[in-house]
């Protein structure tokens, strides 16, 4: 074959769907292979043990799904998913602080993954020369070692019947298990650079019925991973009737799936709201568990040669924790970078330039994640200066992002990863950050001569100007009471 007359995508997940997506764009057909046999209803499905799990959409990538497919949103909430503004449907704990709620412009869309993956399926398929073929096995690309060129895949369906399929490009989006290093080794490509952080994430996920004044109207609230507990937690309402509530721990920390046990370890969260729902609403499941034992990413920019016609996507690049809700949104602005290299350059080319051009969407989600999880002290990496530095300066950062407004709405559009994380440390941020440590620090000096000492921990955070700050109300009194003390 030649020119652009057939693309081929291992993988039928949300990264395969945004790259047929994507290459339907530059070629005649494209043929999405999947192993498993979809179901016709938004359900899990056994390739996608995670989809029985919570999970939520960053407004990146629900950007992405809505440039590809617009009016996307409103058919996913017309089918049951909740949709808000990040900064105020959803409350953010971190660093021991809770965001502080704040319009973002952010919309967000709360949802059960199949839920998302099937409305991505049902539009992709209206595409003249979109096809799927599902029940298939992708087994050996075919590679010809003379032209260093893939040029098809051998697929066996599910009456096990081998079949080999031609393509001018084989995007393989089969997850982070995808053998793409045995690829390569038999092709003669060599090692490919890899980095890996341990972690030994595990949680447990259980749905609960609904009512809708439960989190006082709010639509989730995410605890990030971290000092002293390292537990995490997620509670999201997956349609209007049902709370999905996954809570977790690091190396084995792990909760128990019985009743008692979960409720125990959600009454350790930062926040009581997740306990409360798990004590008083009516359990609609078992106790599903997922294992999650490191971050992995294959740093494919840095080989020198690789083969034509064959494009690793997705997870099978970077796998994120997916604590930080990272990898659906990662793998949505992938999908415009692959558009743009299909659109500049030649083919031969393609791989190595796209990849290139992912590192810039991968590098900061992969540094905001796993730079977080170096903070573990079992975490078996190296911790350079600079990565204690930043951590340090991120509690600080959070903490005034639970008094200061535009703070926080920063905060949250670099974790949807619409901003840089060079937003962050900005001069004016740095301002606020400095004031706001500054002014909590001496209230806590005045609050121990005064006799106080626990006044400037609990704040009363409220905004009445447009400054975005102002110092809580305990921060005020203590000033007070040193005043007259000091009369």
């Amino acid at each position: 074959m030649s020119g652009r007359d057939h693309a081929i995508v291992l993988g039928g997940g949300i990264g395969g769907l945004l790259a047929a997506r994507a290459a339907a764009e530059h070629f005649r057909s494209v043929t999405v292979i999947e192993r498993d046999l979809v179901p016709a209803e938004p359900l899990p499905r056994k390739g996608a043990p995670q989809g029985y799990h919570t999970h939520g959409l960053l407004a990146r990538g629900r950007y992405v799904m809505e440039h590809w497919f617009p009016g996307f949103t409103d058919q996913l909430a017309r089918q049951g998913a909740m949709i808000g503004d990040l900064g105020q449907a959803v409350s953010w704990l971190g660093h021991r602080n809770a965001l502080r709620p704040v319009h973002t412009g952010l919309t967000g869309i709360v949802a059960p993954r199949p839920l998302v993956e099937h409305g991505l399926r049902q539009r992709l398929l209206t595409l003249r020369g979109v096809y799927l073929r599902d029940g298939c096995k992708a087994e050996e690309p075919v590679h010809n070692d003379t032209t260093q060129t893939v040029e098809g895949i051998a697929i066996r369906n599910h009456d096990g019947q081998s079949e080999l399929l031609e393509a001018d490009l084989v995007i393989d989006a089969r997850g982070r298990g995808a053998p793409v290093d045995r690829h390569l080794a038999s092709w003669g490509y060599g090692a490919i650079p890899e980095r890996k952080i341990e972690i030994g994430l595990g949680y447990v996920t259980r749905l609960y019925r609904r009512d809708p004044v439960d989190l006082g109207g709010r639509l989730a609230i995410v605890v990030a991973g971290g000092p002293p507990s390292w537990r995490t937690g997620v509670i999201a309402c997956h349609g209007p009737d049902r709370w999905t509530i996954s809570i977790g721990g690091y190396f084995g920390d792990h909760p128990p799936m019985t009743h008692e046990g979960f409720l125990a370890f959600a009454r350790t969260m930062p926040t009581p709201d997740i306990a409360a729902v798990v004590e008083q609403a009516e359990p609609m499941s078992d106790f599903m568990t997922f294992k999650y034992p490191s971050s992995r990413r294959r740093d494919f920019a840095a080989m020198n040669e690789f083969p034509k016609g064959y494009l690793p996507f997705a997870d099978a690049i970077c796998s994120f924790n997916p604590v930080y809700g990272q990898g659906m949104s990662v793998a949505a602005a992938q999908s415009l970078l692959l558009d743009a290299a299909l659109s500049d350059g030649t083919d031969h080319t393609l791989a190595l330039r796209f990849f290139r051009a992912a590192d810039t969407i991968i590098d900061p989600a992969w540094n905001m994640s796993t730079g977080n999880d170096l903070w573990h002290p079992k975490v078996d990496a190296p911790r350079p200066l600079a990565a204690r530095t930043i951590n340090r300066y991120m509690t600080l950062a959070h903490r005034t992002a639970a008094r200061d407004v535009q703070v926080s709405r920063m905060f949250l559009q670099v974790a949807n990863l619409v901003a840089p994380p060079s937003r962050l440390f900005g001069w004016a941020t740095l301002w606020r950050v400095a004031r706001t440590n500054l002014l909590l620090a001496v209230s806590r000096i005045l609050s121990f001569v005064v006799g106080n000492d626990d006044t400037a921990i609990t704040a009363d955070r409220r905004t009445t100007d447009g400054s975005g700050f102002e110092p809580c109300a305990t921060e005020t009194s203590t000033l007070s009471q040193y005043r007259k003390a000091s009369r």
